[in-house]
């Protein structure tokens, strides 16, 4: 089918002596961001697809641009079009073309024969993925930072806690629960941005990954703890109103980072890759 759907559109040369065609419709239609078909999808592996996804988006001069597509002087390409949904490289042969998928989303295929591009709606957005997870983290991490600070503060000014051994403890979980979290999105970060996935993507690493995985879903659980001793610190009069404020940020970093998990499918332990 898209062997057919390639021969049609690239086979297409505009009338000698017309003009190019207006471009500011169709690029409205495709402009935004795409998956490659070859990927993965159910496994860990997929937390790679909202870090590299395709962007189509417009330029002042009636072009567009289509990242990661780069030229040999490693600019991203300009493509102008050259007739109903397709596009030709500006001072190149490169080609695209696009058409509306099975499900009416708009699917991008490119020179490259063995995948074509589908468009992603805003709950796979890897942009908006990538904000949710970094802002996640960042609350995770100035969780942690701000421990000891507060606690050096209190200790200079003479502002010993006055908690109760609940209030204690539910504090100090908060604070493992982000530290989970912490390590498990660090670990994968490290692995997939060297080339380790070449050498532990086996089977004799199995297990070293469903560990990974395990710790990823003890803080994925963990994330009802936080809301469970965020609620409660919020019935305390005794607690300082900005503790109950920054207690409402780990429970929305904590939802995030649930979210993040489970819409690219970290936890499943289904390792056929």
């Amino acid at each position: 089918m898209w062997a057919r759907f390639l021969d049609r559109y690239y086979s297409y040369q505009p009338p000698a002596g017309r003009k190019a065609p207006d471009a500011s419709g169709d690029i409205r239609k495709i402009a935004g961001r795409y998956l490659a078909s070859r990927r993965s999808e159910t496994n860990i592996l997929s937390v790679a697809n909202p870090f590299s996804q395709a962007v189509v988006s417009s330029n002042s001069d009636g072009t567009i641009s289509v990242s990661p597509f780069k030229n040999f002087a490693g600019e991203v390409k300009r493509f102008e079009q050259i007739g109903p949904m397709q596009f030709r490289e500006v001072n190149g042969q490169s080609r695209l073309a696009w058409k509306t998928g099975g499900d009416g989303s708009m699917v991008m295929a490119s020179d490259a024969p063995y995948a074509v591009y589908q468009k992603v709606g805003i709950f796979h957005n890897g942009l908006l993925h990538a904000i949710l997870l970094g802002s996640s983290l960042a609350i995770f991490l100035l969780t942690l930072l701000l421990w000891p600070i507060a606690a050096m503060a209190r200790r200079h000014y003479g502002r010993p806690l006055e908690w109760t051994v609940w209030q204690k403890r539910g504090q100090m979980a908060i604070r493992v629960v982000c530290l989970i979290n912490l390590l498990f999105i660090g670990i994968l970060i490290a692995i997939f941005s060297a080339d380790i996935p070449k050498v532990i993507l086996t089977e004799r690493y199995d297990g070293w990954i469903h560990a990974l995985q395990v710790l990823g879903l003890l803080g994925a659980a963990g994330s009802l703890v936080v809301a469970y001793c965020v609620f409660r610190s919020w019935q305390d009069a005794r607690i300082w109103i900005w503790t109950k404020v920054w207690g409402g940020f780990v429970v929305l970093g904590s939802a995030g980072y649930v979210y993040f998990v489970l819409s690219w499918h970290l936890l499943n332990f289904n390792l056929n890759f």
